[in-house]
Parts: structure tokens; sequence; C-alpha cells
């Protein structure tokens, strides 16, 4: 082998010698522009890409086609849970007495406080659906910078972050929730478990006490915002216990702890009241609770919701199809990790999200046929494990 001499910079055999750029150095505009490109944005530049990324979703609100309204947060109208909320809410002493009454199978103290504070900003009923609608699009903001910080935090790559945020904002799974009050609450929960891992992500690089009790407070609140978001803990103990180190895996108890406390506190003050017979068309909990049909709908939900979904195609699949989608996608992402086996904090609780929301999801929902479940019925199911799908892939 050829030994070529080192060279000086600036020398010939540093010099771009294509026919294009022939006699050019690489001084030339082609590499000023590359340079240029990467250069770190100043503050500047970077609030004002935040800021239009974070204006990307209210956009894609408007719809040329006629078939939806062409600005549901402009002319929002309550609707639905919207009135039972409010109305338990509508002063101080309504919604202390109402914290731990369940609303359908739901007892979410968090929430009501929020409605409350709601009201009360309104001051008038004129003005509600106006507050209602900016709430219902603020979440949706307050959700994307989470994600976006915490992704770039974790990877340490800016533009990864700014990427995460425009999946969860601008992905059709999450138009319900970001338009509709009521159905909102899985965004409230998602911020929740978001907010637990930010304070945990802290907590692995700078440690302290006060960052693990807000974690754990971020982890009651989040299923106390919707039943879905008790799911915190486990997250929050998969992100710390892959992270691998002792005093990780000490700690990886006590966000899980906080949920399970969370719940038990809601049960015992308000589980006796819970009538479930109301959304689970006449059946009670556990006659509706169906786990075969919980993991069978997970994976079926996985490439038509998070895959298929995400890229604005509806398709519907059998349930061996799902299977095998589902099942190729977890081997494929097995395979990348072999032969150490060595995973990432922010996959795992990613992960750990899209699987434990679904299945507990589709698990009461087991009583019905999937198609019937499809799109229409309950599509604010999807805001969860579309938080949990982005943080997956972003630590993929």
């Amino acid at each position: 082998m050829v030994k070529l001499p080192e060279q000086e910079p600036g020398s010939p055999l540093l010099e771009d010698v294509s026919p294009r750029s022939a006699g050019k150095s690489a001084a030339g505009p082609v590499f000023r522009t590359l340079a240029w490109l990467g250069r770190p944005m100043g503050r500047g530049s970077t609030c004002v890409l935040v800021a239009a990324v974070c204006l990307a979703p209210a956009w894609l609100f408007f719809d040329p086609t006629g078939y939806l309204p062409r600005d549901p947060l402009a002319i929002y109208r309550m609707r639905s849970d919207d009135f039972p909320y409010c109305s338990a809410s509508r002063n101080w002493t309504r919604t202390v007495s109402n914290l731990f009454v369940p609303h359908n199978t739901h007892i979410v103290p968090a929430w009501r406080l929020v409605t409350w504070g709601m009201v009360a900003w309104a001051g008038r009923l004129s003005r509600l659906p106006v507050v209602l609608a900016t709430a219902s699009y603020a979440i949706l903001v307050a959700l994307m910078m989470l994600t976006g910080r915490l992704v770039a935090r974790e990877t340490g790559l800016a533009w990864l972050g700014l990427a995460a945020m425009l999946a969860v904002g601008i992905s059709p799974l999450v138009f319900c929730a970001a338009t509709w009050y009521s159905a909102g609450q899985p965004l409230w929960a998602g911020l929740g478990i978001e907010a637990m891992l930010w304070c945990l992500q802290g907590w692995r690089r700078l440690g302290g006490w006060v960052r693990l009790v807000l974690a754990s407070l971020a982890a009651a609140a989040a299923g106390w915002f919707w039943t879905v978001g008790h799911l915190a803990g486990p997250v929050g103990a998969a992100y710390l216990w892959v992270d691998g180190r002792s005093r990780c895996r000490f700690a990886a108890g006590l966000p899980l702890l906080a949920s399970v406390l969370a719940f038990g506190v809601g049960m015992g003050l308000g589980g006796r009241q819970i009538d479930a017979t109301i959304s689970l068309h006449g059946r009670t909990t556990r006659e509706a609770f169906k786990p075969v049909p919980g993991v069978v709908y997970t994976l079926q939900a996985i490439p038509e919701n998070l895959v298929l979904g995400n890229l604005g195609l509806i398709a519907e699949t059998t349930e061996l199809q799902g299977a095998v989608l589902s099942l190729a996608l977890i081997a494929t992402w097995a395979w990348s990790r072999s032969p150490r086996w060595r995973f990432n904090p922010l996959e795992c609780a990613g992960g750990v999200t899209v699987l434990g929301s679904y299945f507990f999801e589709w698990c009461v929902r087991g009583y019905k046929p999937y198609p019937e479940l499809r799109l229409v019925v309950v599509p604010w199911y999807d805001g969860i494990p579309q938080i949990g799908a982005v943080l997956f892939a972003a630590g993929w």
C-alpha cells in the first residue's frame, strides 16, 4: 500500500477536483454554504423555528374539503362531556365536592381542578367556548415543546427534538384531542408522563431529591388527568431501570409507587361510585375487560394507526396481518440492538407507553369487534400511544 504524504490544509489533495468544480478550492461557494448550514443556530433563530413548528398544527386544522369545519377551534361548540365536567366545576365548592366523583369510569381530580380554572378564567358562560378552545390548542403546544426538549436533551440533537415536536403536533391521531376539550384528557395525561420523564432525566444527570419528588408528583397527576395516565409509574420505572446504574435501579420504584398510591387514593375515595355500565354498554368493568382481544387489537392498532395513520393513510388489517406487521417491527428493533442488547432509556419508556396504553384501552373495549372501534368511536385513544411512539422512534 502506498502511503500518501501528510498534507497541510489548502493543499491540492484537499481541493475539490471534480469536473463540475475544476479549479475551485475548498474555500469555494459550495463549501462555504455547507459550512454555513453546519453552524449552530443562535437563540433568536431557534425561537423563531420553534414558534413556526408550534403553529404548524393550526394550519392543519383548516379543512379545504369542507368535510370538517374549516377551523374547529374558531367556531368551538361545547358538546358531550364538556357539559357535565364544566357543570361539576362551575365554582370552587362544587369542584371540591366532585373532586373524586367518577365520570363514567374515570376518577380525575386533577382534570376537575383544571376545568375549574377554565370556568373561572371564562368568567361568564358566553366566553367558555373560547376558553376551552384556547386550552385545547395550548395543551398541544405545551406537549410539543416538552417532547422536543425531552428528546433534544436525551439525544443531544436539536434537529431531532424539532422533528419530535412536529411528529406530535401534526399527526392526525391528535386532531380530535386537540380540538375538543374533554377529549384532550389523554394529552394532559401525556404531559404528566413527559413531565415525570423530564424530572427523571434531570435527576439522572444532576441528581437531587427534589427532582425525584417532582417526578413522583407528575406521575400521580398523570393518572388523575385520565385513567390511562396511571401508566406513568411503569414508564418511569422502565426509564430508570434501563439506565443500568445501581442508584437508578434503586429509584425506579419511586414513580411506580407514586402511581400505585394515586390509583389507590382515587379508588378508595370514589371507586364505589363508579357505574361502568354507562360507558361500557351495560357491562361492568370486569365483564368488559378482555385481555386476549386487548393484545390482538394492540397488534392491529400499531401498524394501522401509529405507522400508516401517521402517513395520512387509512388501512384495515386482519388480526393475522396486524400480528405479523407488529411482531416484524418489534423483531427489527430487537435485531438492531443485538448482539450487546444495549437499550436506550428513552426508547424503552416510549415502548412501554405504546404497548401499555393500547393494551389497557383495548382490553376495556375488548367486548366489541375491532372494526367497530376504528377511527370514529374512540379517536382520542391514540393520543398517549402517539406520544410513546415518538419517544420510541427518537430513542431508537
